[in-house]
């Protein structure tokens, strides 16, 4: 059985696709890019991710992510600071969170932008692929907006959804 199928086989996928969660393509494809890695643990698997979590900064405001849109209309309210980007295999923390910003919110700033705060990492059941535990370790940076490139939201059209965002104090 290659590692696909006994994935399938051992997730309670009738969870999936409903409510918040996800749809089992998304998780193939977030495999096949090189964003997610599946370690075993015996027949339990581990979702393995790194992820660039950048807090975008316009003079006393934060960006959120509001809400992701499904393709099948489904919506998933968010309300998280900043953008959130899994990293490729090869790809670097300030990598990642460049390249977020650009795929996420259409802008090309340069990495000296972007201010490191710190790296740490988080266990727990994935809300988006429920009952796949997932280890995330996050790099963090912050980043302050340019008056010239605010707007005053942001959406960002991906295959399986769109996601909006939006400024908080």
């Amino acid at each position: 059985m290659n590692n696909i199928a006994k994935l399938k086989a051992c997730l309670p996928l009738n969870l999936w696709g409903i409510n918040q969660a996800k749809i089992f393509p998304q998780l193939v494809s977030e495999i096949e890019a090189g964003e997610t890695e599946i370690l075993w643990e015996g027949q339990k698997p581990i979702r393995c991710i790194r992820v660039a979590r950048v807090d975008v900064q316009f003079l006393d405001k934060h960006l959120i992510e509001t809400k992701q849109v499904f393709t099948d209309g489904r919506t998933r309210i968010r309300n998280i600071r900043g953008i959130s980007e899994k990293l490729h295999q090869s790809e670097n923390f300030l990598d990642g969170a460049v390249r977020g910003i650009r795929e996420e919110l259409g802008l090309a700033l340069p990495a000296s932008m972007f201010n490191y705060i710190g790296e740490n990492l988080e266990m727990k059941e994935s809300p988006s692929y429920p009952g796949l535990e997932t280890r995330y370790v996050f790099g963090d940076f912050s980043v302050e907006l340019p008056g010239q490139l605010w707007q005053r939201e942001f959406v960002a059209i991906e295959d399986y959804s769109t996601t909006y965002f939006g400024w908080a104090n």
